[in-house]
C-alpha cells in the first residue's frame, strides 16, 4: 500500500470559508483605527412648506390736518390731534407762531392721537398747530 501524499498548506492561503462552522475562534479585537476622511456633500434636500401668510403691516397711512387752536399771552394749551377712525398713532407733530412758546410735552396720547401742551411766555397770542401721523396696523 502506497502511503497518501499530504498537500503542504501555505500561510494565508485558508479562508474562513474552508471551515465549518465553529471550527474558528475569534481571536482578540485590535487596536482602534485611524479615523477616515471626510465623505463627499450630500445631495439638496426637498424644498419646504410654504409658510404662512404674514399680517398685513402697515397700510393707510395717513397724517392728519393740522389742529389749530389760540394761546393767550402766558396761557397753556393742551390739544390733541386724533387719528381717523380705526387707525393708529404712530407719531406726529406740533409747531406755533409764536417764538415764545415753550412745548413741555408732545406725544402720542392713547394709541388714536397726538398730544401737545404748550405755554406761550411771550407778550403776544399765538397759535399752537398739532399734527398726527396715522395709519392701520396689524
Amino acid at each position: 500500500m502506497r502511503a497518501a501524499k499530504i498537500p503542504t498548506i501555505q500561510d494565508g492561503t485558508l479562508l474562513a470559508v474552508d471551515f465549518r462552522a465553529g471550527e474558528l475562534t475569534a481571536g482578540a479585537q485590535g487596536a482602534k483605527g485611524d479615523k477616515g476622511e471626510t465623505g463627499a456633500k450630500g445631495d439638496t434636500g426637498a424644498k419646504g412648506d410654504k409658510g404662512d401668510t404674514g399680517s398685513a403691516g402697515i397700510t393707510g397711512y395717513v397724517v392728519t390736518s393740522d389742529t389749530v387752536v389760540s394761546i393767550a399771552p402766558g396761557a397753556s394749551a393742551s390739544v390733541i390731534a386724533p387719528c381717523p377712525a380705526g387707525k393708529k398713532v404712530l407719531g406726529g407733530g406740533a409747531a406755533s407762531s409764536n417764538e415764545s412758546t415753550f412745548f413741555h410735552w408732545l406725544g402720542t396720547q392713547g394709541t388714536d392721537g397726538y398730544l401737545a401742551k404748550a405755554r406761550n411766555l411771550g407778550a403776544a397770542a399765538g397759535t399752537l398747530h398739532v399734527w398726527a401721523v396715522c395709519a392701520n396696523v396689524g
